[in-house]
């Protein structure tokens, strides 16, 4: 009875492993063991790299956290602070923002901490990380639909796994993982003709991150191109909860903090300029190999998106017109985005995921060596990461 339970057992385990989902979920987990029980020594606070130079939230809990002294602290420590009080009906709570205008209108995804924490603080932290947890394996399922739907291998979907950004951001807690599965979902329903769908996924996408934009604007002259009018005005009426939005911040918060674009851009090239300047110019270290590395693996992913895209450019417009969008933004970005080497991997994460669902298999070996080498930043990352 013990071998045959052992076996059964090993059977369903083999059942798991063989679904893209639940290999994508195992791993997860095991990556989430890692970091929470390794490098963070047991303590949940270690996903939001907390520092001591802003005011604390009066709802942290100081004893248990785990703070950075000397440090600004990294946006996790942003969004953990909106999620503690995401109506603020704490005035102190905008002391612990770097910019509240910035910072309040990214409001889902602490939104989300603190409604699934229950308004518990204890609770909202592990939320929040639960939040980014469950959010890669549903990449991994988008990512598995739009392969299936596009006659692909639907264990293509693991390449998701390589790709840096996923672990930078599941590290830190940020909502660009959110973020990138809310715009997969567009682009699978636009696929689908599903234009309820694709405006409700953008709209929450652009209440995540106002980068999501770009995919909006890709999606609208993807729709004028193919002459898709009954989509359009689902698209640009996806636009309108944000825009309210944001006018409520800003009328709310007033000049409260900067608004994040003369602060992240400027003239073309001249952010790039610099940075490879500073590449060229740093010293020789593990760190400055890992960022150079880094940065031109993203400089590579935006040159296959673009080839690959323009050449089998029928299935590929989204595809073309989002690469170019976020190429405008990255070329016109400033050292504030460039220059920490944990920002732009996941800044941009979009374009990895974009090429991961681009049409063209002539050009496949080429995107799964971009992948690989971005397993391998991966796996840099979390072993050092601390």
């Amino acid at each position: 009875m013990a071998v045959n339970g052992a076996i059964s057992v090993r059977q369903k385990l083999a059942r798991v492993v063989k679904n893209p989902i639940g290999a994508a979920a195992i791993v997860v987990f095991c990556v989430f063991v890692y970091l929470y029980c390794f490098k963070f020594s047991g303590n949940i606070y270690g996903f939001f790299r907390i520092g001591d130079v802003l005011p604390f939230s009066d709802r942290l809990d100081l004893q248990k956290a785990l703070i950075f002294r000397g440090e600004l602290g990294f946006d996790g420590q942003q969004f953990l602070s909106i999620a503690f009080d995401p109506f603020l009906h704490d005035s102190d709570t905008l002391s612990t923002l770097d910019s509240p205008r910035l910072r309040y209108r990214r409001i889902l995804y602490p939104l989300l901490g603190y409604i699934l924490g229950f308004g518990n603080p204890q609770l909202i932290p592990y939320a929040m990380v639960g939040i980014n947890v469950l959010v890669i394996i549903l990449l991994v399922g988008v990512i598995c639909q739009i392969l299936k739907h596009s006659h692909r291998s639907a264990y293509q979907s693991l390449w998701a796994l390589c790709i840096p950004g996923v672990w930078i951001v599941f590290a830190l807690s940020t909502a660009d993982l959110l973020n990138s599965l809310l715009g997969l979902v567009a682009i699978f329903y636009y696929k689908r003709q599903k234009k309820l769908y694709v405006s409700a996924a953008l709209s929450a996408a652009f209440l995540t991150k106002e980068i999501s934009v770009m995919l909006g604007v890709a999606l609208i002259l993807t729709s004028i191109r193919e002459r898709n009018w009954k989509q359009l005005p689902y698209l640009v009426a996806a636009f309108i909860p944000a825009v309210f939005w944001h006018i409520y911040v800003l009328v709310r918060l007033k000049s409260q903090g900067f608004l994040g674009v003369t602060e992240n851009f400027s003239y073309p090239f001249v952010g790039i300029g610099q940075k490879l300047l500073g590449l060229a110019m740093g010293e020789l270290s593990g760190k400055t190999i890992f960022e150079a590395y880094s940065f031109f693996l993203l400089l590579g992913i935006f040159a296959a998106n673009l080839v690959i895209s323009a050449y089998f450019i029928k299935g590929n417009r989204i595809i073309f017109f989002a690469t170019l969008l976020y190429g405008v933004l990255f070329v016109s970005s400033k050292m504030t985005m460039l220059g920490y080497f944990l920002n732009y991997p996941r800044q941009y994460i979009d374009v990895y995921f974009l090429l991961l669902v681009a049409l063209g298999h002539r050009f496949d070996r080429l995107k799964w060596g971009l992948m690989a080498a971005g397993g391998l930043s991966s796996v840099a990352f979390l072993l050092a990461h601390t």
